[in-house]
């Protein structure tokens, strides 16, 4: 019995060591360098260092309201709140698209749907955001 459950154990072990190479080299040629074109990998380092500038400033407006404006909700913090959020909101696509690309040129083998679905992508998002808001805009404004 104590034979059995070692043979399991030891297969089980083996299991687990397999599946565990097999995450780590997804991605990666039977060499064990990324397979993906050297302009993606580019592209997909720019992408993370947008979106990271991206969530500093989306997490400025907290921090500055708290340290310099001492908790006030003052015209100047406004000012500086929506300032940060509009760059925010051009930079967030910029970043989430980039990354788009890089993943639809990886599955799809095809540098035009990476290319068009990366488009598509910030046409939709600044379509929503900044095209929808000055329609809405214009509506409201007009009698």
């Amino acid at each position: 019995m104590q034979g059995g459950k070692v043979l399991r154990k030891a297969s089980h072990q083996k299991e687990l060591k397999t599946s565990t190479q097999s995450a780590f080299k997804m991605g990666q040629d039977g060499g064990g360098t990324c397979s993906m074109p050297t302009s993606s990998k580019y592209c997909h380092l720019i992408s993370l260092a947008v979106m990271g500038f991206t969530i500093m400033l989306l997490m400025t407006p907290a921090a500055y309201h708290r340290i310099v404006e001492q908790g006030e909700a003052t015209e100047h913090f406004h000012k500086v709140a929506s300032t940060l959020l509009l760059i925010s909101m051009i930079t967030f696509p910029l970043g989430i698209c980039g990354d788009l690309f890089v993943v639809v040129r990886h599955v799809a083998h095809s540098d035009m749907a990476a290319f068009v679905s990366a488009g598509v992508g910030l046409a939709f998002f600044y379509s929503l955001w900044f095209g929808f808001t000055l329609y809405q805009k214009r509506r409201m404004a007009s009698p």
